[in-house]
């Protein structure tokens, strides 16, 4: 698969191209790609290919990094983040498991607003999972003060991390 990419880096370069992965890479040379659950030491950190201001959008649309749904789609990376610090503090296993049915909803809606080929999130589907994750925690205390417990602490900071994303989604 070697000469697929390069190939696929090739056709890029002459087309003027700039994407952001891999798989943007190799489906711009007519390659179908899938995610495909890895292993957490193969995490891209830089691309090096927005450091001119711009970034591209899931259909190779070029934006500037200030853009807003560059702005939401960071924003709910960091929200990911943040549920998947709970996740691993957290104690209860359907807990855990709600909250990963959260990472993964907000990985579909981040490549949603990044104009991939995803269907459009419903809120309704967010607030149900998290009514039923705050539901379950035990102590009403988690939520109020957040440094109670480290999961309801990373709960906590998803949350505000979460009305961050809707205010910046609001006018979009």
């Amino acid at each position: 698969e070697f000469n697929t990419y390069k190939n696929a880096l090739e056709a890029a370069q002459k087309d003027g191209k700039d994407y952001t992965d891999d798989c943007q890479l190799v489906e711009h040379i007519g390659v179908e790609c899938g995610v495909v659950i890895g292993a957490y030491e193969n995490i891209k950190i830089t691309t090096k290919g927005g450091d001119k201001g711009t970034t591209s959008l899931g259909n190779g649309t070029r934006v500037a990094k200030d853009d807003r749904r560059v702005e939401l789609y960071g924003t709910l990376d960091e929200c990911q983040a943040a549920l998947g610090l709970a996740r691993a503090a957290c104690i209860s296993q359907k807990t855990a498991e709600d909250i990963f049915f959260l990472e993964d909803y907000l990985f579909n809606a981040m490549a949603y607003f990044a104009e991939c080929d995803f269907p459009e999130p419903d809120p309704q589907i967010l607030e149900n999972v998290s009514s039923r994750v705050a539901a379950s925690i035990q102590e009403a205390q988690i939520f109020v003060r957040p440094g109670d417990s480290s999961c309801g602490a990373a709960l906590h900071l998803a949350r505000t991390i979460a009305r961050r994303a809707e205010r910046t989604a609001t006018p979009l």
